[in-house]
């Protein structure tokens, strides 16, 4: 082999690794934006997925790829989107299909939407919860929320 066959395939090699490093440090940032968004301790994740403290550590360092199963259990219990985990793809959560309870917003009282506001600046997971919430009920009932919000404006 010539010496410059040899170097390209040397360059090849060397980017391919790169991004393979590059892709292991974006899911371990990832993997340790859903703990702090939890509120866990790298314990209680250690503890969570039954693996050593190291070997965590590693994975949000974007060391080493996190295995299947370990992805598979945050999809499973945090309903992590694995295309947001993976590829960095749509939402950090799934959106939960459930029906909403019907709630009469005129009966919540003041000090109910307060606590609901600090709940909310104090937990991320219930800040992301309510807005995806939000969002998804934003989109199934436009028709009935923009006439609303029309005559609200007309009286404001």
């Amino acid at each position: 082999m010539s010496p410059k066959r040899s170097k390209k395939l040397s360059v090849k090699g060397t980017r391919k690794e790169e991004e393979k490093a590059m892709f292991k440090k974006e899911i371990g940032a990832r993997i340790r934006q859903v703990r702090n968004m939890l509120g866990y301790t790298q314990e209680k994740m250690v503890d969570f997925f039954e693996c050593g403290r190291a070997n965590y550590s590693r994975i949000e360092k974007g060391e080493v790829f996190p295995n299947p199963t370990m992805l598979k259990a945050l999809n499973k219990k945090f309903k992590v989107s694995l295309p947001w985990l993976i590829c960095n793809k749509g939402q950090m959560l799934e959106r939960k299909t459930r029906k909403s309870p019907d709630v009469d917003i005129e009966c919540l009282e003041e000090t109910e939407i307060r606590e609901l506001f600090l709940y909310m600046d104090t937990v991320p997971m219930v800040k992301h919860a309510v807005l995806g919430f939000f969002l998804e009920y934003k989109g199934k009932n436009k028709r009935l929320i923009e006439p609303l919000l029309k005559q609200r404006q007309l009286k404001g």
